[in-house]
């Protein structure tokens, strides 16, 4: 007679029960993943097609330096008039036949007396001084107050008749007589500062065009005539301190360096440069990104901002310097 086995509530069928459980929960995981994956997937694909739409729609040509070569070239040979551009007043028409609005009928060239005596009062950022006309290579328009935005002209090519006349109150231009730049020669000076001289030997630029270094001085930083409202008018290239924005000028008034005075000592030049440099706790960080000073070469001197001559011996060294034309602003891809 066979017998009935006993009840086993935990067999194998009783461990079943939740192996469902477990599938589904596993299966719902990697739907889970599956659908993240897809997700980010998706938002990586949209992110590509944005950029390859927005690099196939901008304007990834170089700019066209043809409208900046004929304006450059057209100041610097005929007389345009653009007062905001360092080349005026050393245009080579000028220079060669004299001021066109005042000598009109120009046929012969190198006529004039070149740059004349004659001493000058003026004010540059609130600071007034004097200069001698022979100490002025920068003509045309300047800010006489920046609080104002009031210009005056610095005239290349005219001398007084009335000695009443001066550049607060300009007015009659026919009380000045008119006295022409183009001098009876051609060399390397300030009457022709578009000429450079280079060495026979090596080609190496000894003095380059559009600047005068034994009137403005070394390139160093602490050279006060990068500072000096009369260093403006020695110097057609953008100095840093003539683009302060209002923080900056406001932290040179709180140490008591504006307005910048005409005769400052070569200590306060060495602070201003160290200002400038960014080496001064507390100074804005602003001013380091303000337009540089000419770099140093690998040797470590100073003599400009870029090359343009190739040397035939010798350590590479920069050969020009900045200039500001007074051209319209371009913008490039943005």
């Amino acid at each position: 007679m066979f017998r009935r086995p006993p009840h086993r509530p935990h067999g194998p069928a009783g461990r079943r029960r939740g192996a469902i459980l477990l599938v589904v929960l596993t299966m719902l995981a990697l739907f889970a993943v599956i659908g993240l994956s897809f997700v980010l997937y998706a938002e990586s694909e949209a992110n590509a097609a944005r950029l390859y739409k927005e690099v196939a729609s901008a304007n990834t040509k170089p700019i066209d330096p043809t409208d900046a070569v004929n304006g450059f070239l057209g100041q610097m040979i005929f007389q345009q008039g653009n007062t905001g551009s360092a080349l005026y007043g050393h245009e080579l028409s000028r220079l060669t036949y004299g001021n066109a609005q005042y000598a009109p009928d120009r046929t012969s060239a190198y006529n004039g007396v070149g740059i004349y005596s004659e001493p000058l009062t003026m004010t540059l950022n609130a600071a007034a001084f004097s200069l001698h006309r022979t100490q002025v290579v920068r003509y045309g328009q300047y800010f006489s107050n920046p609080l104002v935005n009031s210009f005056v002209t610095v005239l290349p090519d005219q001398t007084y008749a009335d000695p009443a006349w001066n550049y607060s109150n300009a007015t009659d231009i026919t009380k000045l007589k008119y006295v022409g730049r183009n001098a009876a020669y051609t060399y390397p000076d300030r009457n022709n500062i578009y000429v450079a001289v280079q060495d026979p030997a090596t080609g190496r630029v000894v003095k380059p065009s559009y600047h005068a270094p034994s009137l403005f001085g070394p390139l160093a930083a602490n050279n006060p005539n990068w500072y000096t409202p009369q260093g403006y008018f020695q110097v057609l290239r953008p100095r840093p301190v003539d683009h302060l924005t209002s923080a900056e000028i406001a932290y040179l008034q709180g140490v008591g360096m504006w307005p910048i005075p005409a005769n400052l000592t070569p200590a306060q030049a060495n602070t201003l440069a160290n200002i400038f440099a960014g080496n001064v706790v507390g100074a804005p960080d602003s001013f380091k990104r303000l337009f540089p000073f000419p770099a140093a070469n690998p040797d470590g001197s100073l003599t400009g901002d870029v090359q343009n001559v190739k040397y035939g011996e010798g350590q590479q060294t920069a050969d020009s310097l900045w200039i500001d034309a007074g051209l319209p602003r371009v913008r490039h891809r943005g």
